[in-house]
């Protein structure tokens, strides 16, 4: 069974007739998993999915679809792995919104290479988990069951007489029943146990305790070296020399000009290296015109950063540690105030930075009530340790994602502009060999959109909307709703209408993600002199709005529409 079809039974929605209007208060399947997961706790199920081989394949009879998703460091990862967790993933969703789909498939390879990362790190450090480890945390999660579940204790004396049981017999039974995995919570014993492990690393003496109340106001020079391809391309096209020195042909052979094509076309493509190379020299420069000729450091920041601080001239405010890049903030901490940092390399590119100014805020009853504050730092010291530790097991790693949609995302995070033509080849072959996967074939309209190819676009999109043999239409709003906005720019109106119409009756359940289906489909309506269809948004609006109201109880306030 394709996921298509998995979610349609499972997302099955129970509907309830009340006040002249039917309203869906979620499915019983959905219901029953949210109430695992909570008592579970949260994650385990979600990371390893069911028991068995099982089936969450989003893949159509026939689909061509690769038995590696990716590879981290030599590992595989499967697909069935990743559809078991993805079918998880998608099941925790409010609601069925396709324009989300690409976040949420791209963080669940990331989980999963996460979780692979810190298998590897557990058997590094060699940390373990016995036998007598997990019985341990099942007597744990047993507790928390009854005490969720059966807070009112003459609810448990209820069950317990109706079973005809002890309570130790009633122990047992969910442990059977609701605690039969002991490979999933050994794995995340082991998680536990890798975390505590780097958290314990962390000690704060008396000046480091001090230090950690020190803030810098600082501005940086952010240069991206792949945003110099386009420069470093021009300038090697200049300077590569005629393929042949003596007097051109009048009718070069076709063969020897392609030839010729593409070794300019290989010269031209600059490598990581020349772009890392031409990126240092351009703020080497910068930072010689800074220190040295006495250059406004804001003003080059405005004109030739890439960061989002450039129109500020780079300045990033006062900031503690912990809030930066470490590198990028072991950096600033050890500048005095004026100072003009040589080149720093994180993450996101290549920096200068420069500090000015340093302050210390100690709180009053520092020295009265210095341990309860060493507590407080700490906490938040071993949160940032975990978290850089698990982001530098992901730099260092080898990752080569394989699966042709994923590949596409991944692209189109590192550079939308340049990738986005390979990217729409990769999203079109995934979608080729998958016709449900819906959401490829929605990016892929995104990025016809964006490329000004809107026929195409609207192709794409309206073949996910059409049935098919052997497969099932999307019934998302959010793709018949940008349906609507395509159709209605090229002015078939009807068309348009008929979309517009679609997404707000597949938009009824009282969602957020809907709530902003009706606010455009209403804004639409009016925008095509629709007074009474844009009046039945305004009604469903009002109705949600009412509906936030009651749920919030009393005394919440009211959600209003403007």
């Amino acid at each position: 069974m394709s996921i298509v079809k998995m979610r349609k039974t499972v997302r099955k929605q129970i509907k309830l007739r009340m006040f002249g209007r039917t309203f869906e208060i979620g499915s019983a399947a959905s219901l029953v998993f949210w109430l695992f997961v909570f008592i579970f706790t949260v994650g385990t199920y979600y990371m390893y999915g069911p028991g068995g081989g099982g089936g969450g394949g989003r893949r159509a009879a026939g689909a061509k679809l690769t038995a590696v998703v990716a590879k981290v460091d030599g590992h595989n990862i499967s697909r069935s792995q990743y559809q078991n967790r993805l079918y998880y993933a998608l099941q925790m969703q409010s609601s069925s919104d396709i324009s989300q789909e690409r976040r949420i498939k791209q963080a669940v390879l990331e989980g999963i290479i996460g979780d692979r990362l810190k298998m590897e790190a557990i058997k590094a450090e060699g940390i373990s988990v016995s036998r007598a480890d997990i019985e341990r945390k099942k007597d744990e999660l047993i507790e928390q069951i009854i005490n969720v579940q059966y807070s009112d204790k003459a609810q448990l004396r209820k069950v317990l007489q109706d079973k005809d049981m002890s309570l130790a017999e009633f122990k047992r039974e969910l442990r059977r029943t609701r605690l039969s995995d002991d490979d999933a919570l050994r794995t995340q014993l082991l998680f536990e146990r890798l975390q505590q492990s780097v958290e314990n690393r962390v000690h704060l003496n008396d000046n480091e305790l001090k230090d950690s109340y020190t803030e810098v106001k600082a501005r940086h020079i952010l240069i991206k070296p792949e945003s110099l391809a386009e420069e470093l391309k021009a300038e090697k096209e200049k300077q590569q020399p005629a393929a042949d020195s003596g007097k051109p042909a009048a009718n070069p052979p076709k063969e020897k000009a392609a030839e010729e094509a593409a070794q300019v076309k290989q010269v031209a493509e600059p490598s990581e290296a020349e772009l890392e190379e031409a990126a240092r020299k351009k703020l080497t420069e910068m930072r010689k015109q800074i220190v040295e000729q006495g250059a406004d450091f804001a003003e080059l920041a405005k004109k030739y950063s890439d960061g989002p601080s450039a129109p500020r001239g780079g300045d990033l405010g006062w900031f503690k540690r912990g809030r930066m890049d470490k590198t990028f903030e072991d950096v600033a901490f050890k500048l005095k105030p004026g100072e003009v940092s040589g080149i720093v390399k994180t993450r996101f590119g290549l920096h200068l930075i420069k500090v000015e100014a340093r302050r210390q805020e100690l709180p009053e009853d520092f020295e009265q009530k210095k341990e309860q504050y060493r507590q407080q730092v700490t906490a938040q010291r071993k949160q940032q340790a975990w978290a850089q530790y698990q982001t530098d097991l992901r730099e260092k790693a080898n990752v080569t994602i394989i699966d042709p949609e994923l590949l596409a995302y991944d692209l189109l995070d590192k550079d939308p502009k340049k990738n986005a033509p390979i990217a729409a080849q990769h999203l079109a072959a995934a979608a080729k060999a998958d016709p449900t996967n819906y959401s490829a074939r929605y990016e892929l309209a995104m990025l016809f959109e964006q490329a000004g190819e809107t026929e195409r676009a609207v192709k794409q999109l309206q073949e996910i909307t059409q049935t098919k043999e052997g497969q099932s239409p999307s019934s998302s709003p959010q793709v018949y709703l940008k349906l609507a906005e395509l159709l209605k720019k090229q002015k078939k109106t009807q068309e348009a209408l008929a979309a517009l119409g679609s997404a707000s009756e597949n938009a009824q359940a009282f969602e957020f993600t809907n709530y902003f289906v009706h606010l455009r489909a209403k804004e639409l309506f009016e925008q095509m002199g629709k007074p009474d269809l844009a009046k039945q948004e305004q009604q469903w609006i009002d109705d949600f709005s009412e509906q936030q109201s009651q749920s919030r109880g009393a005394g919440a306030g009211t959600f209003q529409v403007n």
